[in-house]
């Protein structure tokens, strides 16, 4: 298993294979399919990651983790607190309904009742339900602000976007004229219309002519309008207005100074590359988050695509450590993990 050390934070890379024979290795404790909610037909659930050996009542900080997925698809048995946990963090990664079952505000609904169950119960497993973080990435992070702008001041205290959906008129505007663009186009002509392709994708970098393989890629957005069809529960068509109650840019705009002032520290992430999420998206979120007064930073990630924490499927630890770093200095949290040089490798 590698870890990396970097500014005092041991990173581990991730894996999506034996998990919990990583964890295990890692010195951390994966409980997995606690009940949080129950539904007319069945019960959603959480994981819990953590150090082993933490005790009930040591109030650590907490981070929920939102996995992505467009909104339809994707697991809560995946990697993304890893590296929180091993950090000493108790970490609860959910499972919430996903728009093939129910559309929007459901997930949201089930990310809400996730947090409010980490406040009642959380500290039986070593959490401070006064000190709870938010992680999610793409579709999770857009489920992730859409709880900061939801919850009551002080219920969450920092959320860490990565990648956001946050501007879903826009973006669903942007894809429609995608579509209609690249359906006309094959990937070996792509490459004659890069400029326009770029100017559609709301300037993304990353698109050149020699890479057949990234302007391939790019093909994939042609079937990302749907998705927004199905978070809504039914077909937009040209109603992109449609989108604005879950939209996170539109409800900051009318949102109140008493609102702003309660909001939880927040953290956006993006990579510069990203041809599904255009960097756009963060960027007019946090202008828009800074004209308002909101405490927010941004970082942004040159030749990182969507999966942000890669490129070219080589994991890179320093954007791992900008999450680290926030949520350190906001929890005031930084453990020391006696023999935790012996996994390097």
């Amino acid at each position: 298993m590698k870890v990396t050390e970097l500014n005092g934070w041991k990173i581990p890379e991730p894996v999506s294979e034996d998990m919990e024979a990583v964890f295990s290795e890692l010195g951390l404790e994966w409980i997995q399919d606690i009940p949080y909610k129950k539904l007319s037909d069945r019960t959603l659930t959480l994981d819990i990651l953590r150090p082993i050996g933490i005790a009930a009542g040591e109030n650590r900080p907490a981070v929920l983790c939102i996995h992505g997925g467009a909104w339809r698809k994707g697991t809560n048995k995946n990697y993304n607190a890893t590296a929180l946990a091993f950090n000493g963090y108790v970490t609860f990664n959910l499972r919430y309904r996903l728009t093939t079952e129910s559309p929007f505000p459901a997930n949201l609904e089930d990310c809400m009742d996730a947090l409010r169950w980490i406040q009642a119960h959380g500290m039986e497993y070593g959490a401070d339900k006064n000190k709870i973080g938010v992680r999610g990435g793409s579709s999770g992070a857009h489920l992730a602000l859409m709880m900061g702008l939801t919850a009551e001041p002080g219920e969450i205290t920092a959320i860490a976007a990565a990648c956001a959906p946050s501007n879903l008129p826009a973006l669903y505007q942007s894809t429609l004229s995608a579509n209609a663009f690249f359906s006309k186009r094959s990937a070996d002509t792509l490459a004659e219309h890069q400029e326009e392709a770029i100017r559609l994708l709301g300037g993304c970098s990353g698109i050149g002519e020699a890479d057949t393989e990234q302007l391939k890629s790019l093909l994939n957005v042609k079937g990302f309008a749907s998705a927004f069809d199905m978070l809504m529960g039914r077909e937009l068509g040209e109603d992109a207005a449609a989108l604005e109650p879950a939209s996170p840019y539109h409800i900051l705009e009318g949102a109140s100074k008493e609102k702003i002032k309660g909001l939880p520290k927040l953290l956006l992430l993006h990579g510069l590359a990203d041809p599904l999420v255009p960097v756009y998206q963060t960027l007019m979120l946090y202008e828009k988050l800074r004209e308002k007064g909101a405490d927010c930073q941004m970082e942004l990630f040159e030749e990182a695509e969507h999966n942000y924490m890669f490129h070219h499927g080589v994991f890179q630890p320093r954007r791992m450590e900008k999450i680290l770093d926030f949520f350190g200095k906001t929890f005031q949290w930084r453990e020391k993990r006696d023999g935790a040089k012996s996994i390097f490798s």
